[in-house]
């Protein structure tokens, strides 16, 4: 049986925008109305969604 660590699973809310912060990965939100893929920008010491036009 394996051992629950929340400890370990749970990491800072600003990595994953700090991950995709000016790169070129898309962030997909299948469960919302168009426009549904993002890119993260960073916005001085925040980040913003920049939404990405169908078929680009």
């Amino acid at each position: 049986m394996r051992r629950h660590r929340p400890r370990a699973r749970r990491s800072h809310p600003r990595a994953l925008p700090a991950s995709l912060a000016d790169t070129d990965t898309l962030l997909l939100g299948t469960h919302f109305a168009p426009p549904s893929a993002w890119r993260v920008v960073r916005h001085g010491e925040a980040y913003r969604l920049t939404p990405v036009p169908a078929g680009r």
